[in-house]
């Protein structure tokens, strides 16, 4: 557990974080760097251990269930951002537990057009990228390091979950 000294200094040093990424003319990727620097602190404050906060939490169950194969195709795409109900799901049809660490908000990003595009009233959104997704559930299975590397999202998103239907289907 982080003494209440350990976490003021943590949360001193986010703050200083933030302000520096507010202020800052660096780039989109330095920026995301320290956002996920900021997101890992967090959850240091939060008294979470590394592997992060894996949950069976109620409010991501429902009836809904989904098969394997759905599951499959639920991480092969790579652009997709899933609703955190349906990325437990997919999870759950996978055989590997849910993490919070995969919960983020969306906002759009209109200077690239590749980029994240909210539809009205969306915007701050909480999901679950499908490319995360397919990473962690590779990762969680020990197959990641099979899969190819590729630069594009959707070519990697499918690299991993062939490399999931594989380890699946042994």
């Amino acid at each position: 557990m982080i003494s209440h000294r350990e976490k003021h200094r943590i949360l001193k040093h986010l703050a200083e974080a933030a302000y520096a990424l507010v202020v800052s003319e660096c780039s989109d990727q330095e920026k995301r760097n320290v956002y996920q620097y900021i997101k890992r602190a967090m959850y240091r404050v939060k008294g979470l251990d590394e592997e992060g906060d894996v949950c069976n939490c109620e409010e991501f169950i429902t009836d809904a269930t989904i098969n394997t194969g759905e599951a499959i195709e639920a991480i092969s795409d790579g652009h997709s951002i899933l609703e955190p109900k349906y990325a437990y799901q997919v999870c759950k049809a996978l055989g590997v537990e849910f993490s919070r660490h995969l919960l983020e908000h969306f906002y759009s990003d209109w200077s690239d057009y590749k980029g994240v595009h909210m539809d009205p009233g969306m915007e701050g959104e909480v999901g679950v990228s499908s490319l995360a997704l397919s990473k962690y559930v590779a990762e969680k299975l020990g197959v990641a390091d099979k899969a190819r590397k590729y630069f594009g999202r959707g070519s990697q998103a499918r690299a991993y979950a062939e490399q999931v239907r594989l380890a699946l289907h042994e």
